[in-house]
């Protein structure tokens, strides 16, 4: 059997914040710096074959973009924590986990009615918090409809 820690790779992706770009103060910067470096492209098209000159456009245009907007470091794609996971459900999930251990320990009635109540209270919490994420996310896209008519 394969240890957990062994089955669990831990990938780090970085990621350029491309929605700041939005804002006019970084979009200025990243023009400034894709003028500044437009020399290189200059140079690259008048000696290089066009495989070349891609990576010299694509190198340019990525890191003035990192510069500009800067890098999100990821594991595995995702963020780690989600907006739902909040000091309420942290409580009520180890609550839960911690009662769970006891009654497997102790393997009675009592135990076991305890676990079930907290289980329940553990996933009463969870729907509470997706439910106001998914409200809070109903909220941000009608504000950017709003904006973008």
């Amino acid at each position: 059997m394969v240890g957990r820690q062994e089955c669990i790779r831990s990938v780090r992706k970085e990621r350029i914040k491309l929605e700041k770009l939005r804002d006019a103060q970084v979009r200025r910067v990243y023009q400034t710096n894709m003028a500044s470096r437009c020399r290189e492209v200059k140079h690259a098209l008048q000696e290089a074959s066009v495989e070349e000159v891609w990576k010299v456009v694509k190198e340019v245009i990525v890191s003035s973009a990192a510069r500009a907007c800067g890098i999100d470091k990821r594991r595995n794609g995702m963020k780690k924590r989600t907006r739902r996971w909040n000091d309420e459900v942290q409580f009520a999930i180890r609550r839960m986990k911690r009662l769970y251990k006891e009654m497997l320990n102790a393997d009675t009635e009592e135990a076991r009615q305890r676990y079930s109540e907290a289980n329940s209270e553990a996933r009463r919490v969870v729907r509470k918090a997706k439910n106001e994420e998914w409200v809070q996310f109903g909220r941000v896209i009608e504000k950017e409809a709003i904006g973008n008519q």
